[in-house]
Order: C-alpha cells, then structure tokens, then sequence
C-alpha cells in the first residue's frame, strides 16, 4: 500500500487534496454533481491521472484503478481482487443510498462495471433492506388501509385485527424480498440490482430500463475496470495503492 500518497481531485469548485491512509485508501465526501479528475503523486512515484469522471448528483462511485508506477524503473502491472472484499463495498454502498435521504434506493447500481455480489451480501442486503425503518412504516401504512378498506375479515376489527394484519403483511414483505432479491438471484447467479444506464438516447435508455423487468446480470460478468487492489513491480521496488477511492455528491451523507 502506498500511504500518504497525495490525491488532488479537480472539479466544480476548484482543487481539493486529501492523502492516502495506512490502507492507501481515500474518499472525496459532499461533491457537487460535475466532471472532475483525479491526480495520484507520492515520492518515488511517477504522477498519474485518472481519465475524466462524471458524477451525478445523489451518486456514489467506487473511482476505476489508479496505479503508481515507479520512477525510472521498468514497471508491469498484476491486477488481482478479493471477491469477498468487493462485495460487502457494494453493499455498504448500496446501504447508503436513498431517494431524498430517506426512501432506501439500495438496489440501484450507478456504476455500471461494479463488481458482483456473493450470495452472503445479497442476503444481508436483502435484510438490511426488510429490517430497514421505511419498511415497517410502508408495512403498517399497508395494513391500516387493508383494515380500513375491510379486507381479510377474519382477521377482526380493532386493535386486534390490525395487529394480524400487520402480522401478515410484514412476513408477506420479508417473504417476497427475501426470494426474490436474495435466494432466487443465489440459486441462479443472477444479479438483483438494477444497472443505471446513464448514457444513449431516450429511446434506448427507456427500452432498457424496460427490459430489466425481464432481463437481469448473472455473476459470471467479468469486470476488468473494477478491482480491490493494483500492485506496481520492478527491480527497483515493489508498491501497491488502494483503488476503492470514493466520490460522494452533496445529496448525500457519507462515511
């Protein structure tokens, strides 16, 4: 890992710099929405600079690979990644999304080479995401009008019959999100997150979003610009920085 590395990210704003940790990790947190670059420079080093990132407002983005070479070496580049470790980033996060800061959007992916969940996060996403306190506001919301409009009368009237509907409707709630977003998409490999497009004409971003309904990721997509680690070789020394850099917009809090 390369610590305190210096990082200048360049944007809406003007410049700001932040340095590595002991991990060689770091986040740009509050940006507003805009194109921005991001330059890596540390001793020995040479500079590096990423290509142009445009982030949106109410986005989270894992940055792509930055990697060091060392000066006045020879270097190769070995790529590899921990698959637990990619994960449980996406899951927390998708944890941290919301609509308004509020209303949970955690099965939305704004970037489209993130790397697959394991079967394990998405069962914990999935949790998260039942357990979360929007969901029990929706599920009592739900059995009042139930009890209000008299379905299931036998469930009774009054306190009671409420509390049976509200029973019900939970485990119909943890049910349904249970197998459809964590048991079935482990069973089948399949990814249950929806990939915002982002780019293309109306037209084809509308056909694709409609045809998510149907059509879904598997796990066995191999994503090449998105790894945990890049470690930089040569005869004259052996580096390695972090590439879980972290760029926020302002919509939202982070970590």
């Amino acid at each position: 890992m390369i610590q305190n590395a210096t990082v200048a990210l360049t944007g809406p704003g003007g410049k700001r710099s932040v340095t590595t940790g002991s991990d060689g990790q770091f986040q740009f947190p509050n940006l507003p929405a805009g194109a921005y670059n991001i330059s890596v420079s540390a001793k020995g080093m040479r500079p590096s600079t990423s290509e142009q990132i445009q982030l949106k407002a109410g986005e989270f983005r894992i940055a792509p690979a930055i990697t060091l070479a060392v000066s006045g070496g020879v270097s190769s580049i070995t790529v590899s990644g921990d698959k637990e470790e990619l994960a449980e980033q996406q899951v927390r996060i998708a944890e941290q999304q919301r609509v308004g800061g509020v209303i949970p959007n955690f099965y939305s992916a704004y970037d489209w080479d993130a790397p697959p969940m394991l079967a394990k996060q998405k069962f914990k996403l999935s949790l998260r995401s039942v357990l979360d306190s929007v969901s029990f506001i929706t599920v009592a919301g739900l059995a009042g009008a139930e009890q209000y409009q008299g379905l299931f009368p036998g469930y009774g009237s009054g306190i009671e019959g409420y509390g049976k509907r509200y029973g019900a409707a939970l485990a119909n709630r943890f049910t349904s999100e249970m197998l459809s977003r964590a048991a079935f998409p482990s069973i089948f490999h399949q990814d249950p997150r929806y990939f915002y497009k982002g780019k293309g004409s109306i037209t084809s971003r509308a056909l694709y979003a409609m045809t998510r309904a149907v059509v879904t990721r598997t796990d066995d997509v191999v994503f090449s610009q998105t790894t945990l680690r890049s470690s930089v070789t040569s005869p004259q020394a052996q580096s390695q920085i972090s590439t879980i850099p972290r760029l926020t917009a302002a919509s939202h809090s982070f970590s």
